[in-house]
C-alpha cells in the first residue's frame, strides 16, 4: 500500500539533489568565468598593493635614516659654527675698542657720525679676518712686517676672499632661517591605503557565508525540503551575481587604492630627490665654509697649536669630497675652538692689530695719503677709503715696537698697477659709489642712496663707459684720468655727477638676506628679467641675487642651471614637477 513511498521520497531526494547540482551548474554557468576572473584579478593586485607598500616602506626608512644623518651633520655644524663666530667675533669687538681707543678724534665725533664710522670700522676689521688663511699673509701673521707680496695679491686670491664673504651671508641665512631648513623636513607619507582593502575582505566572505549557510539548511531540511529547494534556485543566482558584483568591486577598490600609492610613492620619491639636491648644495657650501675656518684656525695658532689639536681640522681643510664632512669631524673642531677659545681669540686679535700696525707703518714710512695705498693695495681696498683714511688718523696700536720700511719697501709697495680703464672695478665717489657688480651690470649708489643700473659697453686707457639698462639715453663715462663720473643724458651737454675718491681692483659687495625658507618648489616668477647666470646651482643662484643690490628675486631652473635674477617681484605661478626653484628678498 505505501509501496511508493519510497518512491516519492526518492524523487524528492533526487529533486533536491537535482535543485543543488542545477544551482551550481547555473552558478557556473552565468558568473563563474566573471567570478573567476576577478579573483584573479584580485590576486594580482593584492601582490602589486603589498610590494608598493613594502617599496614606500623601504624607500621611507632610508630617506628617513638619510634626514636623520643629514640633521645630526647639521646640530654639529650650527654648535661649531657659533663657536667659531663667538670667538672669532669677540676678537674683532676688541680689535674695533683699541681702534676707537688709539684714535683721539673718535671721541669728539658729532654723535650722528658715531654709528657711521663704527660700522666702518666693524666691516673693515671683519674684512681684516678673512685674510689670515690666505697664503702668503698667514706666515707673517705674528711679525710687524706682512708678507711684501700683499699689495700685489692676486686677482684669485682676491676672488677667493669675496668667495668667502659669500660663504659667509650664507651662514648667516641659514642661521636666521630664511634658506631651506633641511633639518626640518617632512617625513615621507606612510601607506595606509591597504587598511581598506582587508575590511573588504572581510565583507566579501560575510556575504558569500550567506548563501552557504542557505544551503546547508536546505539540505538539513531532508526530503520535505524538495519543494522548497525549487525556490532556492533563483536565490542562488542572485547571491552568485551579488558575489560577482562584491569581487569586481574589491577589484575596483584594491586597483584604486594601488593608484593612490603609486601617486604617494612618485610624491615621495620627488621630496627624496628635492632634499638629495638641497643636501648636495647645502654640503657644497659647508666645505667651503669648514675649510675657511679650519684654516682661519691653523692660521691663528700658526706654530703654537696646543698638544690637543685635532688631527680633524687637517682632514676638513684637505677635504675633495662632499661624502668626507661628517659630524665626528665637525665636532672636533668646535670641541677644540671651545677648549682654547681664549688662546683663539688672542692670536686673533694679535693679527687684526698687526694688519693695522702694517698699513700705518706705511702711511707713516712711505709718506703717503690714504687713497694712494687704497688704489696701491688691493686688500685694503676691500676695506674702502674711509677705513684706511680711519687709520691713517689712528696711533699704533698696543707697545709693540714697530721696524720703519727702507725706501726700496716704500717702492716695492707702491709699484702695484695703478687704477685706470681696464683694471678698475669700483670707485668711492664724493657722492655715493659705483662698482661692477657681474657680467657687465654695474651699478649706480647716487646721493641719495639709491641705486640704478648700468650695463658696460666698453673701456679705454682710463674710462669705463655705461649706459642705462632700461634708457639708453643715459649715458656714464667712469674717467679715472680726470677723476670724475660723467652723465650725458640726450643731446643735454654732459655734466659731472660726483669726482672721484678712489678707485678700486675689486668690486665691493654687499650681501642681504633672502627668502623664502625654503625655496618656493616648483615655482616660477615671470618676468623683469634683467640679467642671467648660467651653470650654477639653486643656491648659487639666491646668492647671487642676496649680493646684488638691483636683484629683488629670482628664479632657477634646472636646464643648464640657468639662473634669472629680477630687479621687481613678479607674481608667483605655480609649476608642478618643473624643479624650479624662486626666491624674493625681505
Amino acid at each position: 500500500m505505501f509501496w511508493f513511498i519510497p518512491l516519492i521520497v526518492g524523487a524528492a531526494t533526487a529533486a533536491a539533489a537535482g535543485t543543488s547540482v542545477a544551482n551550481q551548474a547555473m552558478d557556473g554557468a552565468l558568473f563563474a568565468p566573471e567570478i573567476n576572473t576577478y579573483k584573479e584579478e584580485i590576486r594580482v593586485e593584492t601582490s602589486v598593493n603589498e610590494q608598493l607598500i613594502a617599496a614606500i616602506n623601504g624607500e621611507a626608512n632610508v630617506y628617513s635614516s638619510d634626514v636623520a644623518s643629514f640633521n645630526w651633520l647639521m646640530e654639529e655644524t650650527n654648535m661649531m659654527r657659533k663657536s667659531f663666530l663667538v670667538a672669532d667675533s669677540k676678537a674683532s669687538e676688541l680689535a674695533v675698542e683699541k681702534l676707537i681707543a688709539a684714535n683721539p678724534k673718535f671721541l669728539s665725533l658729532p654723535q650722528t657720525e658715531v654709528p657711521q664710522v663704527y660700522d666702518v670700522l666693524v666691516t673693515g676689521v671683519g674684512a681684516i679676518g678673512g685674510l689670515q688663511m690666505i697664503e702668503g699673509v698667514s706666515g707673517a701673521a705674528a711679525g710687524s712686517k706682512i708678507a711684501a707680496d700683499i699689495g700685489r695679491m692676486t686677482a684669485t686670491k682676491l676672488t677667493m676672499l669675496r668667495s668667502f664673504g659669500q660663504a659667509a651671508s650664507t651662514r648667516a641665512m641659514v642661521a636666521a632661517g630664511s634658506l631651506a631648513n633641511i633639518s626640518k623636513v617632512k617625513p615621507l607619507a606612510s601607506p595606509i591605503l591597504s587598511a581598506g582593502s582587508k575590511a573588504l575582505t572581510v565583507g566579501l566572505r560575510t556575504g558569500q557565508g550567506v548563501a552557504q549557510v542557505l544551503r546547508a539548511g536546505s539540505v538539513a531540511l531532508g526530503p520535505l525540503a524538495a519543494i522548497g529547494s525549487l525556490a532556492l534556485i533563483g536565490l542562488d543566482v542572485a547571491f552568485s551575481q551579488e558575489r560577482s558584483n562584491q569581487l569586481r568591486q574589491h577589484r575596483d577598490e584594491i586597483r584604486r587604492h594601488n593608484d593612490e600609492l603609486r601617486q604617494l610613492q612618485n610624491h615621495n620619491r620627488r621630496q627624496m630627490t628635492r632634499f638629495r639636491e638641497d643636501r648636495a648644495a647645502i654640503l657644497k657650501d659647508e666645505v667651503l665654509s669648514f675649510q675657511y675656518m679650519a684654516k682661519v684656525t691653523l692660521a691663528a695658532f700658526g706654530d703654537g697649536l696646543p698638544n690637543d689639536y685635532p688631527k680633524a681640522i687637517d682632514e676638513i681643510v684637505e677635504i675633495d669630497s662632499l661624502n668626507a664632512l661628517d659630524a665626528q669631524l665637525v665636532g672636533a673642531l668646535g670641541d677644540f675652538i671651545d677648549a682654547h677659545s681664549t688662546a683663539f681669540v688672542t692670536r686673533r686679535l694679535e693679527y687684526h692689530v698687526s694688519m693695522v700696525n702694517y698699513w700705518k707703518q706705511i702711511f707713516v714710512s712711505c709718506q703717503i695719503e690714504p687713497r694712494q695705498l687704497v688704489e696701491a693695495d688691493p686688500v685694503l681696498g676691500i676695506m674702502g677709503l674711509s677705513f684706511a683714511e680711519y687709520i691713517f688718523a689712528t696711533h699704533f696700536l698696543g707697545d709693540a715696537e714697530i721696524s720703519p720700511l727702507t725706501a726700496s719697501e716704500c717702492h716695492k709697495i707702491l709699484s702695484a698697477p695703478a687704477i685706470d680703464g681696464p683694471s678698475v672695478q669700483a670707485a668711492e665717489l664724493a657722492q655715493g659709489r659705483i662698482f661692477h657688480q657681474a657680467d657687465g651690470f654695474w651699478t649706480f649708489q647716487d646721493k641719495e642712496q639709491r641705486f640704478h643700473s648700468y650695463r658696460e659697453t666698453h673701456r679705454d686707457p682710463w674710462s669705463v663707459y655705461l649706459v642705462h639698462r632700461t634708457d639708453p639715453s643715459r649715458r656714464l663715462q667712469l674717467d679715472l684720468w680726470r677723476r670724475e663720473l660723467i652723465e650725458t643724458s640726450g643731446s643735454a651737454t654732459p655734466s659731472v655727477v660726483s669726482s672721484v675718491r678712489a678707485g678700486y681692483h675689486v668690486s665691493v659687495l654687499s650681501y642681504e638676506p633672502v627668502t623664502p625658507a625654503p625655496f618656493e618648489y616648483d615655482t616660477d616668477r615671470y618676468g623683469s628679467d634683467y640679467r642671467q647666470k648660467t651653470g650654477i646651482d639653486f643656491l648659487e643662484c639666491s646668492k647671487e641675487c642676496a649680493g646684488d643690490v638691483i636683484c629683488k628675486s629670482f628664479t632657477w631652473t634646472p636646464s643648464e642651471n640657468r639662473c634669472y635674477l629680477k630687479d621687481q617681484i613678479p607674481g608667483r605661478s605655480d609649476m608642478p614637477y618643473s624643479s624650479l626653484r624662486s626666491g624674493h628678498k625681505i
